[in-house]
């Protein structure tokens, strides 16, 4: 931050406090002592604690070369792959500043499958299986990861955000579509964050639903819990609940929704509200009440007592239910 603050001079939201302004330079006076004090404790923690110095600093030169090692190989094979491949297509840019359905040339209400990984398109290859590309626009986009002090800072060049790994990828892409008979609509979105890139240009788009892959580091309910947060992020996010459909290997479905949406009820959930109806509509004069009246009755009554003196009691018993629910989905995994 000290350095962007000399080598970005452009306005912020933001600044920490305490700046001396000489001629056209600003002087960073909070940031320069709060740099100084983490070099001065980092020092300090160097002079004495040698043991725990020595040991640290060895663990990060060996881990670090070990990273460094296995990411040169890893590069290197995928850029022998991309650079050998003949069967590469020509891709023709069209850059835009904002994304809309127009821009991308699609109907709303398309669906928007995620892509990053050319040796993990099966769940592409199902979401082509299941759209009917005639009635319902398949957009294809991969989000192109900013990272690294200067992202957001300056404009960047067409061959920065579409590489070669890019061009391999989207010839992929193509050639699975083409296989399939369908039409697919390639897009590209740089960002520094995954997830918000998804749901903007989901929202943008007007899309009915977002399709991905199963991920590697993360489980679907994980995948759709970050997505979800993200979405309700968005300002002025479109009203229409939007289902996210990830597809794992066997052609697994697992659909979440993003936003206000109907709760996926369990059949014992089911059985308990129409158990309460039955035990109601026993009552003179409740013969009329419905399984809506039960519900809505126990909402209220639930924001009642979290707004009450019950609030610890209950965020103790819904604590308690998120673990059981989180186990039994453990359990169920491990079974697949």
């Amino acid at each position: 931050m000290l350095v962007l603050r000399f080598k970005d001079k452009s306005e912020r939201e933001w600044k920490v406090p305490f700046n001396i302004k000489l001629d056209s330079n600003e002087i960073p006076i909070g940031l320069g002592v709060i740099a100084a004090l983490l070099f001065t404790v980092a020092g300090i923690n160097l002079i004495t604690k040698e043991v725990a110095t020595v040991s640290g600093i060895v663990f990060t030169i060996v881990f670090f070369t070990i990273f460094v090692v296995s990411e040169k190989i890893n590069e290197r094979r995928r850029e022998a792959e991309i650079h050998t491949t003949s069967a590469m297509d020509q891709f023709r840019l069209q850059p835009q500043d904002a994304v809309s359905y127009e821009s991308v040339e699609v109907r709303p209400d398309n669906s928007l499958c995620l892509v990053r990984d050319y040796n993990t398109l099966g769940h592409l290859r199902k979401a082509l299986e299941l759209t009917h590309t005639g009635k319902k626009d398949l957009v294809v986009m991969t989000v192109h990861l900013m990272q690294g002090p200067d992202t957001g800072y300056q404009d960047f060049a067409e061959s920065q955000l579409f590489t070669r790994y890019e061009q391999y990828l989207f010839s992929k892409v193509v050639a699975l579509a083409e296989k399939a008979g369908k039409t697919v609509h390639l897009l590209e979105v740089p960002s520094s964050d995954i997830f918000q890139a998804i749901v903007l240009t989901a929202a943008q788009l007007n899309s009915a639903e977002i399709i991905a892959g199963r991920s590697s580091v993360m489980s679907p309910e994980q995948q759709a819990k970050r997505l979800g947060q993200a979405w309700e992020e968005i300002a002025n996010k479109p009203k229409q609940q939007i289902r996210f459909r990830v597809i794992g290997g066997n052609d697994q479905i697992r659909d979440f929704y993003l936003g206000a949406h109907a709760p996926d009820l369990t059949e014992e959930e089911i059985n308990l509200i129409h158990e309460l109806w039955r035990g109601v509509t026993r009552e003179s004069g409740m013969g009329d009440i419905r399984h809506k009246e039960i519900v809505v009755v126990a909402l209220q009554r639930l924001a009642e007592d979290l707004a009450g003196k019950s609030r610890k009691e209950i965020l103790a018993r819904l604590r308690s239910l998120d673990h059981s629910v989180r186990a039994a989905e453990l359990e169920e995994e491990s079974k697949r």
